[in-house]
């Protein structure tokens, strides 16, 4: 007696009917968004450095 198929485990892809185009108009506002949001994090980063630079030098914060 042959042993039993088991049944196909593997997911089915599904095909997108219409890809959304991205134009590239679109593609350099975003472009453009992140690079203002990294720049201000750089910002916000080198204040919070110097704030703890300044507390570490009249002894409000430890050292670690």
């Amino acid at each position: 007696m042959p042993a039993p198929k088991r049944p196909s485990t593997r997911a089915k892809r599904t095909q997108n009917p219409e890809p959304s185009p991205v134009t590239r108009a679109e593609f350099e506002k975003v472009l453009i968004a992140l690079d203002i949001q990294f720049k201000r994090i750089a910002q916000m980063q080198a204040e919070l450095d110097m704030i703890r630079k300044a507390w570490e030098e009249i002894g409000l914060r430890k050292v670690r």
